[in-house]
């Protein structure tokens, strides 16, 4: 009788688990994207002082950041709103 509903809990445990996954990667790909950004800069005007960016926090922060944002949800978020919503939170 909970057989159906157990397999339908954890497939969706395993989606969110694989979001979660892609929005680490996608915010990677942006750090890196900012990071060359800032190096170019550096080449162009030797003067111009790139802003300094605010530390990751502690360890797995962003995780337990997503991992809230998906539970309090009123539905289901795709990794861009995810992303966005972490690009807001650390500023």
């Amino acid at each position: 009788m909970t057989g159906p509903l157990i397999a339908s809990l954890l497939k969706r445990r395993a989606d969110l688990t694989k979001e979660i996954r892609e929005a680490h990667i996608a915010l990677e790909r942006v750090n890196l994207d900012l990071t060359s950004l800032d190096r170019v800069i550096a080449q162009f005007d030797s003067t111009h002082k790139v802003p300094r960016r605010r530390g990751q926090g502690p360890r797995g922060s962003v995780t337990k950041a997503l991992l809230n944002m998906i539970r309090v949800a009123p539905s289901p978020m795709t990794l861009r709103e995810l992303a966005v919503q972490v690009v807001i939170m650390k500023g």
